[in-house]
Order: C-alpha cells, then sequence, then structure tokens
C-alpha cells in the first residue's frame, strides 16, 4: 500500500546534490511505485494545489517544495526501458517558495512560485544533456489559489507539464526523453533546510490526484489508508479496470507539529 513516508533514498540524494542550501532534511510524501512493466501512459498525471500561506520566519536560503512526480523507477530494469540511458530523474512541476536551481528560481523570495521541471544527479545518468536542474518558465501564485497541474505523455517520447490559475494564466514546459518508461507516480513536500523543516507549520492542501496507467496496478500500488500520523486523505481508489489511481483530497502537515492545531479540508 501506497504510505506517507519520510526518507525515499534516491529523491534525497537528488535533491540534496541540486537545490539551493539543501541539507539532511528528507522528503514527506507517498510513491505510487508500479511494478516493471506496468507504466503511466495515455491520460495526464492531473493534480490540483492549494497555495500555502507565506511562511513565517523563513531565512533567506529556506525552501519549501511540493509537487506530484513522474520518473522511470523500476522501469529502468526493462528491456528499452531507458534507451538512451538517462537514469531516474524526475518530472516534477513544483510549486516552490523560496529560491532553487531551477530556470529562473536562484532569486525568487517571500512569493510563492510554480514551473514545470526536471531534476537528475549528474553523476547517474549517462547522457549529460539530461544532467542537473531544467525548466521551464515560472509563475508567481497567490497564496489561497488553487494551481491545477497536468504531466502530459504525448507522441511517445514528449512529456509536458502544464500548471494554470483560476484566472487562466499558465506556464508549461516540453521534454523529450527518448523513449524512456515511467512508472513511478508521487506526491511529496520537501523543506530544503533544517530551519525550513522545523518552521513548516502549515498544512499542505492537494485534491484530485489521478494517474492512468498501460495495464492494470493492484490496490496496493494506489489505494492509500484514510489516516495517519501527518495525513488525512479522502477518495483514495482504484478504478474497476485497475487502471486509474485516484485521490480526492489529502491533508498533509508535518509529523513535528501537533495534529490538533490542523483543520483538514477534503473538498474544493
Amino acid at each position: 500500500m501506497p504510505r506517507l513516508v519520510c526518507g525515499l533514498p534516491h529523491i534525497v540524494t537528488l535533491f540534496l546534490t541540486l537545490f539551493v542550501s539543501l541539507v539532511a532534511a528528507a522528503p514527506w510524501g507517498t510513491p505510487f511505485s508500479q511494478p516493471s512493466g506496468v507504466h503511466i501512459t495515455g491520460k495526464p498525471v492531473y493534480v490540483e494545489l492549494k497555495v500555502p500561506d507565506i511562511p513565517s520566519g523563513f531565512s533567506y536560503d529556506d525552501t519549501i517544495f511540493i509537487w506530484p512526480g513522474v520518473q522511470p523507477g523500476s522501469a529502468l530494469r526493462e528491456q528499452d526501458g531507458d534507451p538512451s540511458g538517462i537514469g531516474n530523474g524526475i518530472l516534477v512541476p513544483s510549486l516552490t517558495y523560496g529560491r532553487s536551481c531551477a530556470p529562473g528560481g536562484s532569486t525568487r523570495r517571500n512569493s510563492w512560485w510554480i514551473s514545470g521541471s526536471y531534476f537528475n544527479v549528474p553523476a547517474a545518468t549517462q547522457d549529460p544533456q539530461f544532467a542537473g536542474c531544467h525548466g521551464g518558465n515560472i509563475m508567481v501564485v497567490e497564496p489561497g489559489e488553487i494551481i491545477s497541474c497536468s504531466i502530459l505523455n504525448s507522441e511517445g517520447s514528449i512529456w509536458t507539464q502544464t500548471c494554470w490559475r483560476p484566472n487562466g494564466q499558465s506556464v508549461s514546459y516540453s521534454l523529450t526523453m527518448n523513449g524512456q518508461r515511467m512508472n513511478w507516480a508521487s506526491l511529496s513536500v520537501k523543506p530544503g533546510t533544517d530551519n525550513a523543516q522545523k518552521l513548516w507549520s502549515f498544512p499542505v492542501y492537494i485534491y484530485n490526484f489521478r494517474f492512468t496507467t498501460s495495464s492494470p496496478m493492484t490496490s496496493d500500488h494506489c489505494v492509500v489508508a484514510p489516516s495517519g500520523d501527518n495525513y488525512i486523505v479522502q477518495g483514495s481508489s482504484l478504478s474497476e479496470d485497475g487502471t486509474t489511481c485516484t485521490l480526492s483530497a489529502l491533508t498533509f502537515w508535518n509529523s513535528d507539529v501537533s495534529a490538533t492545531s490542523i483543520t483538514p479540508i477534503l473538498s474544493l
């Protein structure tokens, strides 16, 4: 069963290597990892993110990231799963407060912003054009807004991330992945520094997450338990044909913060 966890080793390495001022804080979130042979394809991976309030007490170097992500995972072990040797980088439209290594993100502070991005550890890829931080234009967003994002695979190799605000403003970023297959979707929150981890006191609200696979998955690769120490979920389900995983609402918070101070919002 997917679970909300702290400490996903390869993502920790990824972000420790590439993001500004990262330390040993691990990402918090849930991986929807699929076994070899089950791939994310067809309809877009879709999610809605509520922009949190401006964090209190963050310094110039403190950053926090909220994202849905897609990466190859166990598809790397498949024959022709990664024809160009790109490696286990992640496609991630990241809702960010503070600075990051994403293009245009090095000087951002005191606001939430979002952009389509791709991150890959330079030492982990055989193709240097995929190493490091990549991304498209950034879009500043306002606290309380619901930002819709999709990650769409088209023409086999092109993956396009698009995010849009309620007023219709949007940003997109496309990357050709040379036939690489994807079979891991994720929802994560990543404080970029120890200080950001300590100061992360606000809940994260995520809605209407869904993804579709090329062949049936099992419920243990989709369905999340209704609640845990640092989250509450509503509407986590797998379609009858086993190919569409949905999560209607997720309220997620720092486990170092008392749950009694958190108000779940389980519908828009």
